[in-house]
């Protein structure tokens, strides 16, 4: 009878919640159906992760089955958008599938294990004594986080800027990264405290959501170009219109042109965001500007710590761990930018975590759920699904390999699986022409880029006047041009003396990790060894767009922070040379921070201004439209990809060399030939021209016999020529 309640349960909540999709669209309503349904039918995700991967059944795992129930309601929408449309009956099935789903795996686990839930607390855990507390429960403390958190949020809000901006940290209050690092530093020292373990994982989410949040509280719009790329999609989802990806081929496609695998590594993502829009009655903006800084603070804390628990450590290291994650530029910038590589780290990493509980204890049904997961993920990140998949069959072959007796033999097959793992990512980029190989590479000057990226040097002796893309793992290398000093970044050559000493630290990680004869040591080696080899390979030795390795960046840091913080756990004992650790990573994370991300926003004007040429065109067919690149992409996600490029050609590299061409005859007031130009590559009858309105008042209106129609909106202008 128990299982009957639930079914109709569960017809009566998703019954409701198609009701407000398709006739009530009350955002309340849409809110709360959702959290129930979620919170309903997670009980068989939760009965995965107890009885199958030997999770503690407490609060995290509850708010990590949630998540799992997030996943496969995005995978199964990323299916439908691959073969049909998301329509409102679909979502409809999608919710009543996967809540059945659940109900039927717990009802299977409850029969086969005698499972029932419990009502464990957070810090039910199995939690050691610990001997590194020194600093007393005093709520002082406490309430001085607070503050800062409070006044730290309180700066990025009233930073908030409507126009156009290289980097947050060009409209960001400069006492604001002083107010973020005595927030930083006072959580690291609590966390060697005698505060229970909720309220510690409690002030670590807040001040991961301290951390990521400064992009979507400083400005309406993106930064960055993806996101309006995604929405462009999104948009033509939301529509229920079937997708229809574009492939700009020049010459003759490659195979991963032919195959175009981007309408399956977005699926997930973007079935989970138009979900979430038309669910919770939300706009895409709305939802692409804050997933990631709402879901990263609380998945990602609790993950991480799940993560270091499951290495050995005991709760107050692993919170430490969570603590020290705030350094990587790499997941700062993952936490902050709502992009599917980003949602796809949390979900491996998930994943990631599920196999590294089966090397300690193998149950009936891992095999069947891992192999069950990793088909599905084919919908998501492309990247994670070969880390994925990799890395499950390298731990099979460890647990298979460990009754081996001979050394030698041993060693022969690591070393096997460390080359092997170097060589994945670079090779399948070679075979689908993500990257090929330049003859004329210059070897040495390819090694002297990879020291000086990876060990602060370019940033310590910079800023280098152009922007680099590799190596900004620990610290971006910021450019000149958008470069913002502060107290922490005046003097920098200390950055690289911290650099220094992390490489040190995670030389010695790797060695410790490696006369470790644990099979979770021996795994780590080889997927930090497959991360880093890989990424040097393609990043540096190969040519091309290198799709998979140029993503890698945060995985990247996950493995080298783990390999760091093997080294240099041992040292937290609570004495002074923690004391100076704290004091020491507290300023370097800081620094991190002020260094990124250099991404450009469109202004409010500009979107506007879009908006307006959409409302004009949108009837039309041919369309022709001059402007710079962001605002172009704005208006692509307006028009639902109707309008991409402006309407003008664009190669598989998304340039537009010719666009650019015309564009700057207008900039520089040469109208006439401008428009010979565009009407010998665009057929439209209208085209539309952005500009700067300072500009267009100071040239354009010295040549009335040429002026077309003109629309100001602030800071830009639309000239319109019929």
């Amino acid at each position: 009878m128990k299982i009957i309640s639930k079914i109709l349960f569960l017809a009566v909540l998703t019954c409701l919640l198609y009701f407000n999709i398709q006739f009530w669209h009350f955002q309340p309503v849409g809110w709360l159906i959702f959290l129930v349904f979620l919170l309903a039918t997670s009980g068989g995700w939760q009965a995965v992760m107890v009885k199958i991967f030997n999770f503690s059944d407490n609060k995290i795992t509850k708010i990590l089955s949630l998540f799992l129930n997030l996943i496969i309601i995005g995978w199964f929408s990323g299916a439908t958008i691959v073969f049909y449309r998301l329509t409102s009956e679909v979502i409809l099935f999608i919710f009543l599938l996967s809540g059945a789903l659940s109900i039927f795996v717990e009802y299977i686990i409850r029969k086969k294990f005698n499972y029932e839930k419990n009502s464990n607390t957070i810090d039910s855990l199995d939690v050691h004594d610990e001997t590194i507390v020194q600093i007393p429960q005093n709520y002082l403390y406490l309430i001085a986080y607070l503050i800062f958190f409070v006044v730290g949020i309180i700066i990025l809000c009233s930073s908030r800027s409507g126009g156009s901006v290289n980097t947050p940290w060009e409209v960001i209050a400069h006492n604001f990264i002083y107010i973020f690092f005595l927030a930083t530093l006072t959580v690291g020292g609590l966390i060697f405290s005698h505060y229970r373990l909720p309220i510690l994982i409690f002030l670590l989410i807040l001040n991961s959501f301290l951390l990521h949040s400064y992009l979507p509280l400083t400005h309406p719009m993106f930064y960055g170009a993806d996101n309006w790329r995604h929405l462009a999609a999104e948009k033509q989802i939301l529509a229920e219109q079937k997708f229809s990806p574009q492939v700009f081929v020049v010459g003759e496609p490659t195979l991963a042109q032919t195959v175009n695998p981007g309408r399956f590594a977005y699926s997930q993502f973007w079935g989970t965001t138009v979900i979430l829009s038309r669910v919770m009655q939300v706009d895409l903006i709305s939802v692409n500007v804050w997933l990631m800084p709402i879901l990263w603070p609380i998945i990602f804390t609790l993950l991480l710590f799940k993560l270091g628990m499951s290495l050995g450590w005991s709760a107050k290291r692993s919170l430490f761990l969570v603590w020290l994650s705030s350094w990587p530029f790499a997941l700062q910038a993952a936490g902050a930018f709502t992009l599917p590589v980003n949602y796809g780290f949390l979900v491996w990493l998930l994943l990631l975590l599920m196999i590294i509980k089966r090397f300690q204890k193998n149950k009936t049904g891992q095999v069947v759920f891992l192999a069950a997961v990793g088909i599905f993920s084919i919908f998501g990140y492309l990247l994670f699904f070969v880390l994925f998949w990799f890395g499950w069959l390298a731990a099979e072959i460890l647990r298979s390999g460990q009754n081996i007796i001979s050394t030698s033999v041993k060693r022969i097959g690591m070393t096997a699986l460390i080359l092997l793992s170097v060589a994945v990512l670079p090779v399948l980029e070679l075979v689908a022409k993500f990257s090929f190989f330049n003859p004329n590479i210059n070897w040495l000057a390819s090694l002297r880029q990879v020291v000086g990226n990876f060990s602060a040097y370019y940033l310590a002796s910079g800023p280098r006047p152009h922007l680099i893309n590799t190596g900004n793992v620990f610290f971006n290398q910021t450019p000149s041009y958008v470069f913002v000093q502060n107290g922490f970044t005046e003097w920098r050559w200390w950055l690289f003396g911290v650099m220094a000493l992390a490489i040190i630290g995670i030389v010695i990680g790797f060695w410790r990790r490696w006369n470790d004869n644990s099979l979770v040591s021996k795994w780590l080696i080889i997927m930090s060894s497959g991360t880093l080899g890989g990424y040097v390979i393609s990043r540096y030795f190969l040519s091309g767009e290198n799709i998979l390795t140029r993503r890698l960046d945060v995985v990247l840091a996950l493995f080298l922070l783990i390999l760091l913080f093997s080294a240099i756990v041992k040292i937290l004992d609570g004495n002074r040379r923690t004391i100076f650790l704290i004091v020491l990573a507290a300023a370097a994370i800081s620094a991190s921070y002020t260094l990124g991300p250099v991404a450009k926003t469109v202004s409010q004007d500009e979107y506007q201004a879009m908006e307006y040429i959409w409302q004009q065109e949108q009837a039309t067919k041919n369309y022709c439209v001059v402007a710079d690149t962001y605002p172009l992409l704005a208006l692509e996600a307006i028009s639902g990809k109707q309008i991409i490029g402006g309407g003008f050609p664009i190669d598989e590299y998304f340039s537009q060399p010719k666009l650019n061409n015309i564009y700057g005859y207008y900039l520089e007031n040469l109208s006439s030939q401008a428009r010979m130009e565009s009407r010998k590559i665009n057929s439209a009858e209208n085209c539309y021209v952005l500009l700067p309105t300072q500009l267009y008042r100071q040239k354009y209106s010295l040549i009335p016999e040429s002026m077309p129609e003109v629309k100001v909106f602030g800071t830009v202008s639309v000239l319109e020529y019929n």
